[in-house]
């Protein structure tokens, strides 16, 4: 399940993710934190519920049990797609490397 955070949150949750990096690869988790402007208001953070608005950077972290994981390098970004325009997401995977890699937030834009 995917949450969106604020910056501040954001960032907290991405240094607990590089922190425990080593125990995502162990369990053979991936987690997946795409942030970028957002393309409609309205949103709040999950942590705090500060109200995010349109065009606020904001994070989206979505944890990706072994199972999962594994077929990964075929990613649409669906979840992703709703909150950003994604000519802008910055991508970053912590945990497990999928095993044909993580597509780029670009071929998605691509593929349309």
């Amino acid at each position: 399940m995917p949450y969106l955070f604020c910056e501040e949150h954001g960032r907290e949750h991405e240094a607990t993710s590089q922190e425990e990096q080593d125990n995502y690869r162990l369990l053979g988790e991936t987690v997946l934190i795409v942030s970028a402007p957002l393309k409609s208001p309205s949103w709040r953070c999950d942590r705090c519920n500060v109200r995010l608005r349109r065009g606020n950077t904001a994070w989206l972290v979505t944890a990706f049990p072994r199972p999962m994981a594994t077929g990964m390098d075929g990613y649409a970004f669906a979840a992703e797609r709703e909150y950003f325009d994604m000519g802008r997401a910055e991508v970053a995977v912590y945990g497990a490397e999928p095993p044909g890699g993580m597509p780029s937030p670009a071929s998605v834009l691509e593929a349309r």
